[in-house]
């Protein structure tokens, strides 16, 4: 039994040996780096680094643990704000990230701590390019003298920390180009807020496919509505106007009313004609210059406005300002586009 022992002992310290004589030449270091070319200007990819809360929107691991638990000290966004993390012991651990170093549009820094042992280093850096933005992700540190062995032997730190770089990569691209969408639209036109008064008008309603929408449905109308007035003796009391309550580009239909305003609904109005009013309320305006069929990026900028600030629109209406065969060229005709705005 004694010698079974010491047998036994002899071995284990072999194989004890034997891990540390193989902790000494086993990589002392560890570096994973991945790349992605984004369709994006820098700014629109530094957006979604450059905050932690930024980071909740395409972390890899969100995804893989829905168990993760993260809370911010710290300013976020500035050097020294650190996000402390908790997540099932099998996937995600718990540690802490700490901002290190930011610099706009080009580098966000950090430092972490994974499971109070493992400490690394990391950044995500932006390299514009002729196609957009060069976005590379790099994590590397120390590898504890006791890990060296079992790191080299049976873990493969790119194998297992790359497929997470790619992913997240992925998701920056995805959201990048969405905000890169945003700012080319943003800043063309100024969009104002005011109080629109309560206002009548005599109009004709038609659901249309958006194919079928030009000028000559136009014409046609307030041809209709201009019979309408004279007979009934009223005077439009501005300039012609549109009325879109649908436009749905999937189906490619919308629903449009051409129409007059009118100082008073002195006439009742028989089909196809009706009366539709638009009651006190607060509208987001823009002063459109150009072609009828070209307004799709300042009704873009209304849009992205209406989202960005939390409110809904009941209508949108165009009023055609300027009479297209007084000026020389488009360029002068102005279109005013009211969104009506919800209570």
């Amino acid at each position: 039994m004694k010698k079974f022992f010491v047998r036994f002992l002899v071995v284990v310290g072999t194989i004890i040996g034997i891990y540390f004589l193989l902790g000494l030449f086993a990589p002392s270091e560890y570096k994973v780096e991945r790349n992605r070319e984004i369709t994006a200007t820098p700014e629109a990819v530094f957006a979604q680094i450059s905050t932690f809360e930024a980071w909740s929107k395409w972390s890899p691991w969100k995804r893989k643990d829905p168990t993760l638990k993260e809370t911010i000290e710290g300013e976020d966004g500035t050097v020294g704000c650190i996000q402390k993390w908790t997540g099932d012991p099998d996937i995600s651990g718990s540690g802490q990230i700490k901002i290190t170093s930011i610099e706009p549009n080009k580098k966000f820094g950090y430092e972490m701590i994974f499971d109070e042992s493992m400490v690394s280093n990391g950044s995500i850096s932006l390299e514009e390019t002729e196609m957009g933005t060069k976005i590379i992700w790099v994590n590397e540190g120390e590898i504890p003298f006791m890990m060296r062995t079992a790191a080299w032997l049976f873990f493969d730190m790119d194998k297992m920390m790359g497929p997470d770089f790619e992913s997240g990569l992925k998701s920056i691209d995805s959201l990048a180009v969405i905000t890169q969408a945003e700012l080319d639209a943003a800043g063309t036109y100024e969009i104002t807020e005011m109080d629109f008064p309560t206002t009548n008008y005599y109009g004709i309603r038609s659901a249309l496919n958006i194919a079928d929408v030009d000028s000559s449905l136009y014409a046609s109308t307030y041809g209709q509505l201009g019979e309408f007035c004279g007979k009934n003796k009223i005077a439009p009391a501005g300039m012609p106007v549109g009325f879109g309550f649908e436009w749905n580009e999937e189906t490619g239909t919308c629903v449009l009313m051409p129409a007059f305003p009118v100082a008073q609904a002195s006439a009742k109005a028989v089909a196809p004609v009706e009366l539709y009013t638009v009651n006190a309320c607060k509208a987001l305006v823009v002063d459109y210059y150009g072609e009828y069929d070209q307004t799709g990026q300042a009704h873009g900028e209304l849009e992205a406005y209406v989202q960005k600030n939390g409110l809904e629109y009941v209508v949108v209406m165009e009023e055609f300002v300027t009479d297209p065969t007084t000026v020389s060229t488009m360029d002068s005709v102005l279109t005013k586009i009211y969104y009506f705005l919800k209570p």
